[in-house]
């Protein structure tokens, strides 16, 4: 237990914040499993290509074209390996007036209510909304390439909505327009590239300056301690942050690289994770194609509620955790 008053109301304070932060996601978790039972359209995006709509609306999508003045649809499927070319709903925005502001009794079976949306908030994934857009336009423009990209970026801590991306993938993947196991490679490479990325920093960059920084003002004997933690219980945090505390992953890589955890083991549970991640994430957009945004909401709430709890339980069990202890000694 903490006895300093000062870092102890801190603490406090910020475990208070955690409970809130994570009674608010946990909130979401709830009315988006509430909105997912209850809905079953979802609001457009710019970023959906009218094959998606098509399919998350069951409507044939010659109608959408004729709805939207567009060519008729070709013949064949664009290649599996790439959506390149792929109409999205800013493209038909270009030609005519914005397609949310269009009849769509045209479009929609009239036993359907018009969808009524969680999704109003600015923020996907930490991320503004219409960064979110245009960084999925890009995705359904360049097919595998940006996912590669984007993957890279993500992992070594830009902000990215990889869980709407990848759910959104594996939509694309049940309508046939993209093929399962090179999305997962694709995704999961890029995340591996980019883990990397975050390990290199924190080995060759950031080990140079912290022991610049203790020869300084001392503290190695704590960075001691911390590598010999590290060392103990860094392979769970690797392994866990790359498919279930997703958010915590790239500080994790630099802290691994910081306290110079192995590398080959480092890669291995990294690899492991996040393929496994890739899996997961991929399978649960194909097995619910037409709820991409509901389901990423899902997830995305359910992944803080879990960093929530495993951050309030440790400033918990620093906070009150030993009182217990300290009053036998004291005794």
């Amino acid at each position: 237990m903490i006895r300093n008053r000062p870092w102890r109301k801190a603490l406090i304070a910020l475990f208070v914040a955690v409970l809130a932060f994570t009674g608010y996601h946990a909130v979401r978790t709830v009315s988006d499993a509430i909105y997912w039972n209850a809905h079953r359209d979802e609001p457009i995006e710019r970023w959906m290509t009218i094959g998606y709509v098509a399919h998350s609306y069951h409507v044939p999508p010659h109608v959408l074209h004729q709805a939207l003045n567009l060519p008729p649809m070709p013949d064949r499927r664009p290649p599996r390996s790439d959506r390149a070319g792929q109409r999205t709903f800013d493209d038909a925005d270009r030609r005519e007036t914005n397609v949310c502001d269009r009849p769509r009794a045209t479009a929609l079976p009239a036993s359907r209510p018009p969808a009524t949306t969680v999704y109003a908030a600015s923020f996907v994934d930490g991320v503004p909304r219409q960064m979110t857009d245009q960084l999925l336009e890009l995705l359904t423009t360049y097919g595998l390439p940006a996912l590669f990209g984007a993957m890279i970026l993500a992992a070594a801590g830009m902000p990215f909505p990889s869980s709407l991306t990848l759910v959104a993938m594996g939509s694309f993947v049940a309508q046939g327009e993209l093929s399962f196991w090179p999305v997962v490679f694709a995704g999961a490479s890029g995340a591996i590239v980019g883990d990397q990325i975050g390990y290199a920093f924190g080995r060759y960059g950031g080990r140079p300056l912290l022991a610049a920084v203790t020869k300084r003002i001392g503290g190695a004997d704590k960075v001691e301690q911390a590598e010999a933690y590290s060392r103990k219980w860094a392979g769970w945090g690797i392994f866990f942050s790359r498919w279930l505390i997703g958010p915590l992953g790239p500080w994790i890589n630099v802290t691994s690289g910081l306290t110079e955890y192995p590398w080959v083991r480092f890669i291995v549970l990294d690899v492991a994770g996040e393929v496994l991640w890739l899996l997961i994430y991929v399978s649960l957009g194909r097995a619910f194609s037409d709820q991409v945004q509901t389901i990423a909401s899902l997830l995305g709430n359910l992944t803080w509620v879990i960093v929530g709890v495993l951050v309030a339980g440790l400033l918990g069990w620093k906070l009150f955790g030993r009182s217990t202890e300290v009053a036998d000694d004291a005794a």
